[in-house]
């Protein structure tokens, strides 16, 4: 039975959730998947030729693309539906031990739950406890405990989705809640190998894919804006702001002359007024950062401009710290907003004090892998963009989320136990309790937890009878 919150009040085992969408359209899967992923390739851990595998359910794969169905494939036609789960919701009826939708979008909108910007890292290809079992792509925290005492220490790999699951199940009250696997993207199910020589090989395949995502590191799953209801939103081209006339303004009597009476001085910021430069060079901010290779990036980011001239936009050439624009709109305040990036490799003597790349501020503008409400794993409600901004590593930010992972939910007790103590830790923790905020007491409930379980155990008839039976 599912690890629900209240057995006695889950009426009905729904499928709706909150979670991550893996989904990518493939010219090997059904022509309808859509894409909401470019990050990983999930059908290099596929084995679509049956080279492996012998059998599987009537689904087939569920990732990479999915099913296309006959004449291509002989399993069920079905889009690709990769996802993993951070809060199971199951039914939007109260009565059946659910939520009701507008509750849910209502505190995904509020604030109240900081969504951070998604980087997550596949770390393995299992198989699961099941026979036959299923087939899943692993994205566990690595470290499982997060280093409590130092904040100049690295997070660990998919903090976020821990981050969410925990925010989620401290809001959320309800009978049927619980998280399946956490956390994990089932990709086939009922997996059956030619041969124990097969299995191992194909295993051999997915460590290989897993291998080279680790180089690249965690990675944005969605890159591009999209609306609540998950429609990906074009952004404007720089000629597409600039044609929309009602985007303009006229600059009044007094800006113009103000312009003119300001033209020669330094201090007065083409950007902070109207001047009739058509030439306009606006300094960037800069941020350096260090490759894995050693080498050092520069990185030019957004940039906010208002101009007023005459011409036309000849370019947006990057020279240095600046860039080159020029205007085509007469007497107009033409206000033009475009991310401009240029990333070049220079030689480390040429920059001082480079950063370290986690360091690198990611403007919110281009903060879009978020989280998806699902209604079932084939149908998507609503998407809720990033509200909680990186850069992660400085001292308060680095507070809130720890402070967030400190506790793990426990699936056998239905409660919260310290991090490394709860049924999301393979390895239990070993570490200095004072680390994790474990008080005397706590220990003491958990070693009354197992004298209890122990006695109630011996006490039990089918106990008692095993134990008559040691006795004859």
């Amino acid at each position: 039975m599912p690890p629900v919150l209240d057995p006695t009040k889950s009426k009905v085992d729904g499928l709706a959730f909150l979670g991550l969408s893996l989904a990518r359209y493939h010219d090997e899967g059904h022509p309808d998947s859509v894409t909401h992923q470019t990050a990983f390739d999930l059908n290099q851990v596929l084995d679509r030729d049956y080279e492996f595998l012998f059998s599987t359910n009537d689904d087939g794969w569920l990732v990479g693309g999915g099913e296309p169905g006959p004449p291509t494939t002989y399993k069920l036609a079905a889009k690709d539906s990769a996802h993993v789960e951070i809060m199971r919701i199951g039914t939007y009826r109260k009565d059946w031990g659910g939520v009701p939708l507008e509750e849910i979008v209502s505190v995904m909108q509020s604030g109240e739950i900081l969504i951070p910007q998604i980087e997550a890292l596949p770390t393995a290809v299992v198989a699961n406890p099941d026979n036959p079992p299923e087939l899943e792509i692993r994205f566990d925290m690595e470290p499982e405990i997060p280093n409590f005492e130092d904040l100049n220490a690295p997070l660990p790999t998919n903090w976020q989705l821990r981050f969410l699951h925990n925010q989620f199940f401290k809001k959320f009250i309800f009978p049927s809640r619980f998280c399946p696997g956490a956390f994990h993207s089932t990709i086939l199910r009922k997996a059956e190998f030619r041969s124990e020589e097969h299995r191992k090989k194909y295993f051999a395949k997915c460590d290989t894919a897993i291998a080279e995502w680790r180089k690249a590191g965690p990675q944005p799953l969605n890159t591009i804006p999209r609306s609540l209801t998950g429609e990906p939103l074009e952004r404007p081209t720089l000629e597409q702001l600039a044609s929309k006339k009602s985007d303009l303004s006229y600059p009044d009597d007094e800006q113009i002359a103000e312009a003119e009476e300001k033209k020669d001085d330094e201090s007065f910021a083409p950007n902070q007024g109207a001047t009739r430069v058509t030439n306009l060079e606006v300094s960037l901010a800069v941020t350096e950062s260090v490759a894995d290779d050693g080498t050092c990036v520069v990185n030019v980011g957004d940039v906010v401009f208002t101009a007023y001239g005459e011409g036309k936009v000849v370019s947006t050439k990057m020279e240095s710290e600046s860039v080159e624009v020029e205007l085509p709109y007469g007497r107009l305040f033409v206000r033009l907003t475009e991310s401009l990036v240029k990333k070049e490799v220079l030689s480390a003597d040429k920059l001082s004090e480079p950063k370290a790349v986690s360091e690198v501020p990611v403007p919110a503008s281009e903060c879009h892998s978020g989280i998806w409400l699902f209604t079932d794993r084939e149908n998507i409600t609503h998407f809720f963009k990033p509200n909680f901004f990186p850069p992660y590593n400085t001292p308060e930010k680095k507070k809130i989320i720890l402070d967030v992972l400190r506790e793990e939910w426990d699936e056998k007790t239905l409660s919260w136990k310290p991090c490394g103590q709860g049924s999301m830790t393979k390895r239990k923790a070993t570490t200095n309790p004072a680390m994790l905020d474990i008080s005397p007491l706590s220990q003491l409930d958990e070693l009354m937890d197992g004298v209890l379980s122990t006695i109630n155990g011996c006490c039990t008839p089918q106990a008692n009878a095993t134990n008559d039976g040691d006795r004859k």
